[in-house]
């Protein structure tokens, strides 16, 4: 009887934060004519945001790569564990992606340990999926069906990510992409760079 009062009470209250969301939303997007300035003016600020949340990854990066050098991580699956972990620290895998992109484009780590860092923020995500829908469970806030997705969520990243990273390392390994990174213009980082020097 508690669980069913619970788990009422907690719908109840996504519910609730549910409509507010959709009238924020309703209300941007309804905005008057007048009202465009402002939109616009939140799209460039959003732009901005972004880019300067890149930039600060870049200047983190380095901090990331002493790191890297202190523990003595090295390796695809040195780094596939050290992009886990760090996904699983600050619960999201993303930012950890990012980094391993960042550290690659600085020579702190190879192409080979990139492939590996970026499928360790897959795992890691993928892992903190689970791990929120069991502490969910456990509060009683949520059946079994959020564990059960947690556990899908997990076996999917699994049943892709370990194919497609070997399959990745070997075609590093390889050299197939030696011929294709000539094709990418060089420029297209300088606006951004001169935007935000560092």
């Amino acid at each position: 009887m508690e669980d069913e009062w619970l788990t009422a009470r907690f719908r109840e209250r996504m519910d609730r934060r549910a409509r507010s969301g959709a009238k924020i939303i309703r209300q941007f997007l309804h905005w008057p004519a007048s009202g465009a300035t402002l939109k616009t003016a939140l799209v460039v600020a959003s732009l901005f945001g972004f880019l300067l949340g890149l930039r600060l990854l870049v200047i983190a990066a380095g901090k990331v790569g002493s790191l890297l050098d202190d523990v003595d991580v090295s390796g695809p699956l040195g780094l596939l564990g050290f992009g886990w972990l760090g996904a699983s620290a600050v619960l999201s895998g993303s930012p950890i992606a990012a980094v391993a992109l960042t550290l690659l484009d600085g020579g702190a780590v190879s192409v080979r340990e990139a492939v590996g860092m970026l499928a360790g923020s897959r795992f890691g995500a993928s892992f903190i999926a689970l791990a929120v829908a069991f502490v969910a469970y456990l509060r009683g806030y949520r059946g079994p069906d959020a564990v059960y997705v947690g556990v899908i969520a997990l076996l999917t990243t699994t049943t892709i990510y370990i194919p497609s990273t070997l399959l990745a390392v070997w075609i590093v390994d390889d050299g197939w992409l030696g011929s294709i990174a000539g094709w990418v213009p060089s420029g297209w980082g300088s606006g951004v760079n001169s935007s935000f020097p560092m």
